[in-house]
């Protein structure tokens, strides 16, 4: 199965393109896609990348075709993935977690499958592990001790 959120500026021939590039890609990983699902909307969905009504329908034709997985042509937040895994019953990726399994595949020299090993890496993890610089908690200051005013080293 292939998801594409289609917003308002990308729309057109560009976006049929894309989706037929998605198709060669999953074909080069050995994969065959069964159905094509496309959402217009001006922004992708922040929980799951396309809206409700879409995913629904995308869990019905993944289950109506036997899909074990869902590609989204763009990259998808690990909270984006994790909803649509839960919501559509079947594991996701994104476009780029397609492209470097490909090269994974093709890898040949020792150094280059250390450096796709490296890229992998965020995408080994559970979706709500992976987590970009953005959600790293901030540090607190034990408890007791207060934020002192002043030039550094004042009292």
């Amino acid at each position: 199965m292939a998801v594409r959120d289609d917003g308002a500026a990308d729309s057109g021939p560009g976006s049929q393109t894309s989706l037929t590039e998605l198709r060669r890609l999953a074909a080069t990983d050995g994969l065959t896609v069964a159905d094509e699902v496309v959402q217009r909307r001006p922004n992708p969905d922040l929980a799951t990348y396309v809206g409700s009504g879409k995913v629904d329908e995308l869990a019905a034709l993944a289950e109506s075709a036997h899909a074990d997985l869902v590609i989204a042509d763009g990259e998808l937040s690990p909270g984006q993935v994790r909803n649509l895994e839960e919501r559509v019953g079947v594991r996701v990726v994104d476009r780029t977690a397609l492209i470097l399994d490909i090269f994974a595949e093709h890898a040949r020299t020792s150094e280059s499958r250390v450096q796709v090993e490296l890229a992998q890496i965020p995408y080994q993890f559970a979706p709500s592990a992976r987590r970009g610089p953005h959600d790293v908690p901030r540090r607190r200051r034990p408890e007791g001790r207060r934020r002192r005013h002043g030039c550094p080293g004042s009292r």
